[in-house]
């Protein structure tokens, strides 16, 4: 009886569960072979602990990009090094059995990928399935619907109930989804990578403040909750708990002008915004935590005021009217070692607008006019790169480069649309995400015409 109660007392301090974490890698023991990959879970997109025991969700059998995958195997090492998809991805932590924690990169392409676990002796592969969102808000509200970008195109993949959500972004690893809500200055947190389906995990209370528009840095952990008269940076290098910061006020000048837009860039130190008075352009510094200095204004109408940002190139598009929302694409990758880029002011522009065929015609044939996507190439002409029935929002490019998608809607229905990047003809897609009248859905026949507000759609990274 004493031996069998020594034996046990000796198991659980030494041995320990498979799924603990190792706080010091010297407890797993040098590699003697080349990896044996043998096993590969999805986490879901929760943080990894530094230790104590890895918190095991349920898995759906496919790696979402920014999910914790937990590689297990044999012979891995101290030091291994991880890849997915050709893309490099950081070791986060160890466990118990010899196992290494990994989060799928940004950039990762779709589809069946192998994970490749290298040492300094050798390498291990596995094939793993790997699935990219694009979430879309509708004009109403209230949800986001969700379409996988395969590599034929998109895919509907469900939607998300999020009640009184208006505006949307994602973070810059794609773990997370934050839909505000604009009466009030309410974030809602959805984790992307949840097993099944994203899921609302979190819900941030900033104030009574309505806000005016929500943006996520590209390449920073910065989200920017804009507001009339001040904006509020969370801190999102833990995607799904945000870091609150104290709002910065805005110059007097500023909150006087009245904000309608506005955006952050990629490194998450500026904000651009759009003025409803003067009808101007500012860029406002966010690198202070204290403040929101406005750095630099240009007057979208040349007889306002005199600029000082300069206009990089203007181009006429004789085919359309009532612009609604303008992007710039993705360039594809560049081999490694490649030096040649164009610069920002030659990159690619999409422009989302209403065909001309409905100007200077009675209402009834211009609501019916077909929304339109234009591609500005270096070339300084528009070619026309998609066209949608209804009203169509903004256009984004999926990581490749390969695919334009942009998020529609007509009689109440919503829908994805595809087509190659380059503008080539006679390949465009469309799919339905939801149904013209579907439960919690408002609008009917007819509230997507020219005036309405259209839906916005964002690619995960």
């Amino acid at each position: 009886m004493k031996r069998a109660v020594l034996a046990a007392v000796l198991l659980t301090s030494c041995g320990g569960p498979r799924h603990q974490i190792i706080e010091d890698t010297w407890d797993i023991p040098q590699a003697w072979a080349a990896p044996e990959l043998t096993e590969i879970t999805d986490l879901g997109g929760s943080d990894v602990p530094q230790t104590g025991n890895l918190v095991l969700q349920g898995s759906d059998g496919v790696a979402t990009i920014g999910e914790t995958l937990w590689l297990r195997g044999k012979g891995f090492g101290r030091q291994p090094s991880v890849s997915i998809g050709g893309r490099p991805a950081a070791v986060l932590a160890r466990t118990r059995d010899g196992g290494a924690l990994v989060r799928v990169p940004p950039g990762t392409p779709s589809g069946s990928q192998p994970v490749v676990v290298s040492n300094e002796v050798g390498k291990g592969e596995k094939p793993v399935a790997i699935r990219r969102y694009a979430a879309v808000m509708p004009a109403e509200g209230n949800r986001v619907g969700w379409a996988e970008i395969a590599a034929s195109g998109p895919i509907a993949a469900g939607t998300t109930p999020v009640s009184g959500g208006r505006l949307l972004a994602l973070s810059a690893d794609g773990r997370a989804a934050y839909v505000a809500e604009t009466a009030r200055s309410v974030v809602n947190v959805l984790e992307i990578p949840a097993a099944g389906a994203p899921r609302v995990c979190q819900r941030v209370d900033l104030g009574a403040e309505p806000v005016v528009a929500l943006a996520a840095a590209s390449r920073a952990p910065a989200l920017a909750v804009v507001r009339r008269g001040d904006v509020v940076v969370l801190d999102t290098t833990f995607p799904l708990r945000p870091v609150r910061h104290t709002p910065r006020v805005f110059p007097t000048a500023l909150r006087e002008a009245r904000l309608i837009a506005a955006d952050i860039s990629p490194d998450g130190r500026y904000l651009a915004a759009i003025t409803e008075k003067g009808n101007s352009l500012v860029l406002i510094d966010l690198v202070a935590r204290d403040k929101a200095a406005q750095v630099a204004e240009v007057a979208l109408l040349g007889d306002v005021r005199v600029p000082v940002l300069t206009v990089a190139r203007v181009v006429t598009i004789t085919g359309a009217v009532n612009p609604m929302r303008i992007s710039t694409g993705r360039a594809m990758p560049l081999v490694s070692g490649s030096a040649i880029r164009l610069p920002p002011e030659r990159a690619t522009v999409f422009v989302s607008a209403q065909s001309r065929v409905a100007a200077g015609v009675d209402a009834k044939t211009a609501a019916a006019a077909p929304a339109m996507i234009f591609r500005l190439g270096a070339e300084d002409a528009a070619f026309d790169a998609a066209t949608a029935a209804g009203t169509v929002g903004k256009a984004d490019v999926s990581p490749d480069g390969r695919w334009l998608l942009a998020a529609s809607s007509s009689d109440g229905s919503l829908n994805v649309i595809s087509a190659p990047a380059d503008a080539r003809p006679g390949q465009q897609r469309s799919v339905q995400l939801l149904a013209a009248g579907a439960p919690g859905q408002s609008g009917g026949p007819g509230a997507s015409g020219s005036g309405a507000r259209p839906p916005e759609l964002r690619v995960q990274p």
